[in-house]
């Protein structure tokens, strides 16, 4: 297993990436941190709360996959999506324009 790790630091490490390219745990806690509850992504069904009220184990699996994204260069084309969902200001607003 240390070969290998030693092995995938190497090939990383000349494809011009190094130990600056990740996500820590701390960045990952303190992002959950700034999360409002009861917040939805509209899209698969993951609520804010998922996020602020699991076991820390799940950050470190968070950090690793952002970490990995990074070094890789790729991403899931769901992590492209995004939900637009207006919010109407004030008392005297109607509902129905956009």
């Amino acid at each position: 297993m240390a070969n290998l790790k030693l092995h995938i630091a190497n090939k990383v490490s000349a494809a011009g990436f190094d130990a600056e390219c990740k996500v820590s745990y701390e960045e990952v806690v303190f992002a959950v941190r700034k999360l409002k509850a009861g917040k939805d992504d509209g899209d698969i069904g993951l609520r804010s709360d998922h996020f602020l009220h699991t076991c820390n184990e799940l950050y470190v699996h968070i950090s690793l996959l952002f970490s990995s994204l990074l070094v890789h260069g790729v991403a899931p084309d769901r992590c492209n999506l995004s939900t637009v969902v207006p919010v109407p200001k004030g008392r005297n607003v109607c509902l129905s324009d956009c």
